[in-house]
């Protein structure tokens, strides 16, 4: 629409605008003027072609979800994001380069050991990874099987006993692999066994009458619930064989990336609406405001009241320790609507400022969080 030579934008599309003079209707030019979203209504994640997770809701809806991934330091795991209308182009940040990068296509890369948020962000849609680098997995077991003194060449499996008490049926053992730390040795890693609980191996994978190895004729190995455990002459000892890692790393356990998705949260104007588990939060402007947050495995989601009367700053009050998420769902007068998400800590928590952010904001005691906006080139 065009009134008094001001072009507005109405809808999402592309037109074309002619003007004339009024002295000559023959004397005109033209201008093709395309309008883009200012939001967008979904933001997809993938991993080769597989969807990962998805942020998506209403054009005037701002949707936050939350996930993990779990790597070994020195490994990748290469995203892709995808936006609805496709005119909106995701934005790859990390908020730690030293413990994880990740480029503007979203390659996530581990550097060092730590924990990060890698975001993922499409206006008012985010898609947010808590990154966990780490050098060894503590919550697997490694199981070392001498092999070569049963002169076992071909396939060997291990049969082992559940938290539950459980064992496995025939063609659900688990396959052990030749280790690069000591060839007399065959491993297989297992989530964290518990004490006590029982194990053993054979050859074969699809019968019960192949041949078994046990501690003795009627009783099995025992887990002694460390992250590794080696069976050799017959015993098992609460530990690895020499130069093999005594926990689950990247050679034993493999370099691929483990995501697991939390909880999507949607927000209204100054309601928030969310699913299960991990929490996130919204604000409005300075004068209304709404805020979750989680602390260790709880999560709490809730709208909260401006306490402080004044003009550009609001204070909300009684908020737990933990990890919250800010965003803005309306602008305060002269700014525009930011669609950047800032996450602030409540506690002995180090808060840092969002890149590129336009506003920061910044916690002062753990009782009553104040936050106003500045400039980006304020400190204060």
């Amino acid at each position: 629409m065009v009134t008094g030579g001001v072009v507005i934008g109405v809808a999402v599309g592309q037109t074309v605008i002619k003007a004339c003079a009024v002295s000559g209707a023959t004397v005109c030019g033209s201008v093709t003027v395309t309008v883009e979203s200012a939001d967008a209504t979904s933001l997809m994640v993938t991993r080769d072609d597989s969807t990962v997770a998805t942020a998506s809701g209403s054009f005037d809806s701002t949707v936050v979800t939350e996930a993990t991934i779990t790597m070994f330091s020195g490994t990748t795991v290469d995203l892709d994001a995808s936006a609805t209308p496709s005119t909106v182009q995701p934005v790859w940040s990390s908020n730690d380069a030293n413990v994880a990068t990740v480029s503007n296509s979203g390659v996530i890369t581990a550097r060092a050991n730590g924990t990060t948020m890698v975001i993922v962000q499409a206006k008012n849609k985010s898609i947010r990874f808590r990154v966990t680098v780490q050098d060894t997995d503590q919550n697997k077991t490694v199981v070392y099987f001498h092999h070569t003194e049963k002169d076992w060449i071909g396939d060997v499996y291990l049969n082992y006993q559940a938290d539950d008490g459980t064992w496995p049926t025939v063609g659900n053992y688990t396959p052990m692999k030749s280790t690069s730390c000591n060839n007399d040795y065959v491993a297989a890693v297992i989530d964290r066994a518990q004490s006590d609980k029982g194990f053993l191996f054979t050859t074969s994978n699809t019968t019960d009458k192949g041949d078994w190895y046990k501690s003795s004729e009627n009783a099995n190995f025992v887990f002694t619930g460390g992250t590794a455990i080696t069976v050799s002459g017959g015993k098992a000892t609460d530990r690895a064989p020499s130069e093999c890692p005594v926990a689950a790393d990247k050679t034993l356990a493999g370099s691929s990336a483990v995501i697991t998705v939390g909880t999507t949260t949607a927000t209204f104007g100054t309601t928030a609406v969310s699913g299960s588990t991990p929490a996130s939060g919204s604000s409005g402007d300075a004068g209304s405001s709404s805020g979750s947050g989680t602390q260790g495995a709880a999560s709490t989601t809730a709208t909260l009241a401006d306490t402080n009367p004044a003009v550009d700053v609001f204070t909300l009050t009684d908020l737990a320790d933990g990890i919250y998420q800010l965003t803005e769902s309306v602008a305060p007068e002269r700014y525009a609507k930011s669609a950047i998400a800032y996450s602030f800590g409540v506690g002995h928590i180090h808060l840092s400022r969002a890149e590129g952010a336009q506003r920061v904001c910044r916690g002062y005691d753990t009782a009553h969080l104040h936050y106003r906006a500045v400039e980006s080139d304020r400190s204060d």
